[in-house]
């Protein structure tokens, strides 16, 4: 091709429609989401997993030489028991809250 290149447009939306509705993109795009009900069936034995392994963290912590004092000082461990009772509230977003308290700041 002599030295240009040349590209061809190609539109997702079908032939003749010249107008695209929110709908009409919401519906493509949420076609492969999947609801809640199959998600929470999907990550329930990890999101398990997860809070068992913390659990796990803190007992090993605690039952180490030093381990109360670590646990009532460290604010680490403090951001983690703020981030815990954080998990439970529905009235935030809880990934972005998270992210703010876990942060290095």
């Amino acid at each position: 091709m002599n030295g240009s290149t040349k590209f061809r447009a190609v539109s997702q939306f079908p032939q003749g429609s010249d107008e695209t509705t929110a709908e009409d993109v919401s519906s493509r795009y949420n076609r492969g989401m999947r609801d809640a009900r199959q998600i929470l069936d999907q990550t329930y034995l990890e999101m398990r997993w997860r809070c068992l392994s913390l659990a796990a963290d803190f007992d090993r912590i605690e039952r180490a030489t030093g381990g109360a004092d670590v646990i009532a000082n460290d604010p680490r461990l403090a951001n983690l028991r703020e981030a815990m009772k954080m998990i439970g509230d529905q009235s935030v977003s809880r990934a972005e809250f998270l992210q703010m308290i876990l942060s290095d700041k």
